[in-house]
């Protein structure tokens, strides 16, 4: 009889002695930045009407997760978006190989972040490791991203600028299209998003 008092007290404290912690997945009005899905071409034209074709490889959200506090998962205290979109031309000379994007929302300092990267290929880039990464970044702090109505986050249209870089200089996001252009000071053309 002791025994089982001992093991239902144990049980009661155990149960009794885990909360429920839930995690907010990626607020979804922010997708609209990077409307995307796998499986998804875009497209780039520029003004002599070179085309550049890149493929949806890796596209996805943090969703909203519930865990039991006694199971020792913790939020991470950040929710993300990510996407990775790879070039039909890769390996072909001079051209622009990847472009991955991100979003970081972090639930402890209310703060958002931007991300985007443009690798690049070719001659240019062999005492880079055949590369060039062109990074670009935007923080917003001080700000609810998980209230809807909270559009001043970015606005509409989200300019990156970055004169330090080795071939992309500027990448504009649009809520609601994702990558709408990029200048290319390589080629020293604009790469506007086409349907």
């Amino acid at each position: 009889m002791k025994t089982k008092l001992i093991i239902f007290a144990l049980l009661v404290t155990t149960i009794t002695g885990c909360t429920r912690e839930t995690c907010p997945g990626f607020p979804e009005h922010l997708v609209d930045y990077f409307p995307y899905q796998n499986g998804n071409t875009l497209k780039f034209v520029n003004q002599e009407n070179d085309t550049l074709f890149f493929s949806i490889r890796d596209f996805w959200w943090d969703k909203k997760q519930t865990y039991r506090s006694c199971d020792k998962c913790k939020c991470s205290g950040q929710t993300s978006l990510q996407f990775l979109a790879v070039s039909r031309e890769y390996h072909n000379n001079d051209s622009i190989s990847m472009i991955s994007g991100s979003m970081v929302v972090s639930t402890q300092t209310q703060e958002v972040s931007i991300f985007c990267e443009i690798m690049s290929w070719g001659e240019d880039y062999i005492w880079n490791f055949n590369t060039g990464y062109d990074q670009f970044s935007k923080i917003v702090a001080d700000k609810d991203a998980f209230n809807p109505n909270d559009a001043v986050l970015f606005g509409d249209t989200v300019i990156l600028t970055n004169e330090n870089t080795i071939r992309i200089n500027r990448v504009v996001i649009v809520k609601g299209e994702g990558i709408t252009e990029f200048f290319d000071t390589k080629r020293n053309c604009l790469w506007a998003k086409i349907n």
